[in-house]
């Protein structure tokens, strides 16, 4: 195996848990009650759009890109999610998420 391989597993190790750090703090994020409702609403729509129907790209218009779009929608609800969140609030979820403890910290 070369050094090019490992260097790509690790890349793909990293994005995952990324995206699994990602998946927990949009998860905290929603149970705070410091976030405004209206951006509570970002990830639904997201859910509400990959459970229906419409497509942007159908499917069956290009093989392969048709999957994607849904995987994008959602990724880029996530990131709109929190970028709309307070500062502050995504700052200390973080913290507690990589195990660093901020003050006093709100997890409801």
């Amino acid at each position: 195996m070369s050094n090019q391989s490992g260097s790509e597993l690790q890349d793909t190790a990293g994005f995952l848990g990324g995206l699994v750090r990602q998946a927990r703090l949009g998860w905290r994020l929603m149970k705070d009650g410091r976030v405004p409702g209206w951006v509570k609403v970002i990830p639904f729509a997201a859910l509400i759009y990959f459970l229906s129907p419409i497509d942007l790209i159908p499917d069956w218009v290009i093989p392969g890109l048709g999957e994607v779009d849904d995987i994008v929608v959602i990724l880029l609800a996530l990131k709109m999610f929190v970028d709309f969140s307070p500062d502050g609030v995504v700052a200390e979820h973080l913290d507690a998420l990589a195990g660093k403890r901020r003050g006093t910290q709100s997890t409801s």
